[in-house]
């Protein structure tokens, strides 16, 4: 069965939320504020967080921002959900890719070793 989203289009209100990474690696957190209208990823990076980013430095994309939702809510757009790597059990399961995510709530990401 496809994944199908429940993203019906950014409802961008102009809030920003608090988004706290959780890193498996070494146990680590950082909270950053995220607007609503900006892509996970891109504020993330633009904040001096440190995530994976390889589909932005020319190569293929390889998960590396996979991360799933603890709490709170982020969600692709449809044609990211559609175009996912993500398997449909990931994607049910609370993954997410965070290149195409947005956040409506503040959130708990954990972002996988």
């Amino acid at each position: 069965m496809a994944v199908e989203s429940t993203w019906k289009g950014p409802p961008w209100s102009g809030h920003s939320y608090n988004i706290t990474f959780r890193f498996l690696t070494d146990s680590s957190e950082i909270t950053i504020s995220c607007p609503d209208n900006k892509r996970i990823l891109d504020h993330a990076l633009s904040q001096g967080v440190n995530l994976k980013d390889s589909c932005y430095t020319g190569e293929y994309c390889d998960l590396g921002c996979k991360a799933k939702v603890i709490s709170g809510k982020a969600e692709q757009d449809f044609y990211s959900v559609e175009g996912s790597l993500l398997t449909d059990d990931e994607y049910n399961n609370g993954y997410r890719n965070l290149c195409n995510c947005y956040v409506y709530g503040d959130t708990i990401l954990e972002i996988p070793a």
